[in-house]
């Protein structure tokens, strides 16, 4: 049977168009209609990429990033042709180990895109604020504030106000986290809130949750405990809406409220919730979300009495973030951990820790 070869090239723009607007299985349906071995090196590219992508939408790491890479081999045969498609995957490559939580590797992809940038080898202005904004976000969890901000603010600069409406929205997103590190709390919750009406606005629930746990965590930082409680409830409404899709947004809402009765000295409503973001934490396997679930329970069993629990749930944070690279998130654990240690008199180990939060804080060192 002659496969018209117009055929492969409509699927192929269908299975794009689906996979851009977040519809991963559509995509490879389309993409399972079309014989590889019939495109040629430049469709070849196109056909990897898309396929990639929708993988890693699909949270199928691995799978992507092959694909991923195997576009960049097909257009690496047709540089300079195809410099900028090959920028993209390098692109969605570091974005995909992100994700993962491997920021030393998202960061070496993104670090090739900024310099293509920077040496203005590329214009697109999409490309651009794309690679701005990941940097912004790479920074932030290597601890780098001032490197996320300047990031940030460059990507704002390049952002059309009537086009960019889901990467307004990141932004935002990330500048207001700047800001909460900077102990701007005001300005956090500004920039937070601006996200989750963007969020809202463009109908996407998955990100408007999680914007929705962080405007919780702001407002219960400010010591607005009344909003914040309200805020991180409909921010865990809307996970559990969501379904298995929304495991992660019920994750941190459990765990902002269970921080939030923390801070206010209720502790059984606190280890209430501590336990269930434990929960969704462990389900959802995602080593980043899981030690500050256990950091965090930690912090109220200790507050309960319930010592022995406590340093367990410590040492199985600590476990959980050094198999990740995010060293922003390993500092704070260490310094919560040590924290802890010295509350008990358990001095020398206390100095241990809080010395290796220091080292990541300071110093960006892996202890």
């Amino acid at each position: 049977m002659t496969i018209d070869p117009d055929m492969h090239e409509l699927d192929l723009m269908n299975a794009h168009v689906t996979v851009e607007t977040h519809q991963p299985i559509k995509s490879l349906r389309f993409l399972g209609r079309i014989d590889q071995d019939r495109l040629n090196p430049g469709l070849l590219g196109v056909y990897f990429s898309i396929k990639g992508q929708a993988k890693i939408l699909l949270k199928e790491y691995t799978a992507g990033i092959t694909y991923l890479r195997q576009s960049i081999e097909e257009y690496e045969k047709d540089l300079p042709n195809t410099f900028l498609q090959i920028a993209w995957n390098r692109l969605r490559l570091g974005t995909a180990f992100y994700e993962q939580g491997n920021i030393t590797q998202a960061i070496e992809e993104h670090k090739v895109c900024l310099k293509a940038v920077l040496e203005k080898n590329i214009e697109d202005r999409r490309f651009c604020l794309k690679t701005f904004l990941k940097m912004g976000d790479n920074y932030f969890l290597l601890g780098r504030k001032e490197n996320a901000l300047e990031c940030y603010r460059q990507a704002l600069n390049l952002a059309n106000l009537a086009e960019d409406h889901e990467d307004l929205a990141d932004l935002f997103l990330g500048i207001g986290l700047v800001y909460r590190d900077h102990a701007n709390l005001a300005r956090a919750k500004l920039y937070l809130g601006k996200s989750l009406q963007k969020y809202i606005e463009l109908g996407d629930m998955l990100q408007a949750g999680k914007a929705c746990s962080l405007l919780g965590l702001i407002l219960s930082e400010r010591e607005e405990f009344e909003a914040a409680e309200q805020v991180l409830k409909k921010a865990f409404n809307r996970g559990e809406a969501l379904e298995n899709r929304g495991l992660i947004v019920q994750t941190s809402a459990s765990t902002y409220l269970a921080a939030l009765y923390n801070r206010q000295g209720k502790w059984v409503e606190a280890e209430k919730w501590g336990m269930l973001s434990l929960e969704y934490a462990t389900r959802l396997e995602g080593r980043l979300l899981l030690s500050q679930a256990q950091a965090q329970l930690a912090e109220i069993k200790l507050n309960l009495g319930k010592e022995a629990e406590a340093f367990e749930l410590f040492n199985l944070a600590v476990t959980n973030i050094e198999q990740t690279t995010i060293l922003k998130v390993s500092s704070q654990i260490y310094y919560r951990y040590g924290t802890a240690l010295k509350q008990v008199g358990r001095l020398q180990e206390a100095f241990v820790m809080l010395k290796k939060a220091c080292l990541v804080r300071l110093y960006h060192i892996e202890p």
